[in-house]
């Protein structure tokens, strides 16, 4: 099995630095403004996965919707 210099297996590795940037891309968006500030990265990617889940390609268009009035601050 391939390691990192910390012995992590890669792929983990690759994981954390995937999560690394997009905890780094949520927060930047909630400094702009443009995301809620009690939205966490966990419950982001929850929601994105019933996206990209979705039986039909007008489910996930009414999904995305729902998704996108929701973290849009008021």
């Amino acid at each position: 099995m391939i390691t990192s210099r910390s012995g992590q297996p890669a792929r983990i590795a690759a994981h954390l630095r995937r999560q690394s940037s997009r905890v780094a891309a949520l927060a930047a968006a909630q400094d702009a403004g443009t995301v809620r500030r009690d939205l966490d990265i966990v419950e982001l990617m929850s929601l994105t996965t019933a996206v990209a889940r979705a039986g039909s390609p007008a489910q996930a268009d009414r999904f995305l919707s729902v998704l996108l009035d929701g973290v849009v601050p008021r």
